[in-house]
């Protein structure tokens, strides 16, 4: 029977494709080479290294913008010119006690041991005879020691309806971090006073061979973590800074020049906040943080620690801030924050009443991470070693002025001319 013609059809067709899939494909272009000449890989690493300067000099330019070398607003300044008349203490801040090179303070003073209460230290026929300072924690003031220079600075707070909310919700999680957190029971008996205190940030001292991160074990490292990354403590820590750079310029542009360069040459160095400029920050957890006179000596002696008093507790019955140098006992209202040159005053707090709660936020400055930077991140005996006796004699130039160098940052009032 003789095939159809669909049949013959369909055949043509199928010998016609198999006969185009056995031909080679040389009509496609071929597919090009991915490899790049020795030029463009050279180019390609140029503008690599191109982008990674141009990400670290953007990580320099965002640190050095986070230390606080954006200006404070510009009615900061008019805000305190309008405060109160300032207060004068007979303080010697000149003739305080300080190591020889005055990157540290000395733990020297006739002040007594143990807390001292508010009836023992303001009235007729006391010892002591501390002038009493009422202050309501809002309107900010100033001391001044005997010779017109800035020894206290009374912040008080922001101008913010909302900040009363701010320091309560502070306040709450402190004391949810003092639930949480681990602390051995005998470190909550230590100089400062019995109660329970988590560090964070760098310092350097102690034996330290380096600046180096403060330890915490997990459990307080989380507990730390959730208080510097909350908004409240944020904005604490942002307030205290911003009164430091309103009020004494030169001395932050001092810390951010130094702590910038020390964070720049160890990058693995970490503030607790970006908007401060202060190295580290302790939390007093109490739940009654009441301070015996004491100072913190290992800070640098002509810095200022910011304080922020937090909490529950009627502030004209306790809570006060007492300055041992100044004779001054000061009422310290919760919300409030008061900056002094710790290493070198002594301070303490009066009793609050049973039943109520203070907790407390430090930040500051170790002066051993000042001392670290200028002997050019090494240790003082490695980086005398290494210099020539020309250069040895003038560090010893500078070690020498360096208490008057560091007086002349700190701020002065205007009106005062003594020397």
């Amino acid at each position: 029977m003789a095939p159809s013609s669909s049949s013959l059809l369909f055949a043509k067709i199928l010998a016609a494709k198999l006969e185009s899939l056995a031909q080679p494909r040389s009509s496609k272009k071929p597919r090009a080479s991915k490899a790049l000449t020795q030029a463009q890989v050279k180019r390609k690493r140029a503008h690599k290294g191109g982008s990674k300067d141009a990400r670290k000099k953007q990580r320099r330019d965002t640190c050095d913008a986070s230390y606080g070398n954006r200006p404070p607003p510009g009615d900061a300044r008019q805000t305190y010119a309008a405060s109160g008349e300032p207060i004068f203490t007979p303080a010697d801040t000149k003739r305080a006690s300080i190591a020889s090179t005055a990157f540290v303070g000395l733990d020297r003073g006739n002040v007594p041991a143990g807390v001292v209460l508010l009836e023992d230290l303001v009235g007729e026929n006391l010892r002591f005879q501390f002038e009493l300072q009422r202050w309501d924690g809002i309107q900010p003031l100033i001391v001044a020691d005997r010779d017109g220079r800035v020894i206290a600075i009374l912040a008080g707070r922001p101008d913010d309806p909302s900040w009363e909310a701010v320091q309560r919700e502070a306040a709450e999680l402190l004391e949810e971090a003092r639930k949480t957190c681990t602390v051995p029971q005998k470190s909550q008996h230590h100089r400062r006073g019995a109660f329970t205190t988590l560090r964070c940030g760098f310092s350097h001292g102690g034996g330290q061979t380096s600046p180096q991160n403060l330890f915490n074990g997990k459990t307080n490292a989380r507990v730390i973590k959730k208080l510097n990354d909350s908004k409240p403590i944020q904005r604490i820590a942002g307030f205290g800074s911003s009164v430091f750079q309103t009020w004494a310029p030169n001395l932050h542009q001092y810390y951010v020049e130094k702590l910038g360069a020390l964070q720049r040459h160890d990058p693995s160095l970490k503030r607790p906040f970006r908007n401060s400029v202060f190295s580290s920050t302790t939390y007093n957890l109490g739940p009654q943080t009441v301070c015996e006179p004491h100072v913190d000596f290992a800070n640098i002696p002509f810095g200022f620690c910011a304080i922020t008093a937090l909490g529950r507790f009627d502030p004209s019955k306790g809570g006060h801030i007492v300055l041992w140098e100044c004779k001054l006992v000061i009422e310290f209202p919760p919300g409030a924050t008061i900056l002094i040159p710790s290493a070198i005053v002594h301070h303490s707090n009066v009793p609050i009443s049973a039943g109520e709660v203070r907790y407390s936020m430090t930040q500051y400055a170790a002066g051993g991470l000042f001392r670290w930077t200028d002997h050019g991140f090494d240790l003082t005996e490695r980086h005398r070693a290494s210099l020539t006796p020309e250069d040895l004699a003038e560090l010893d130039i500078r070690n020498k002025n360096r208490w008057a160098m560091g007086l002349s940052l700190m701020p002065r009032l205007p009106s005062v001319t003594t020397a």
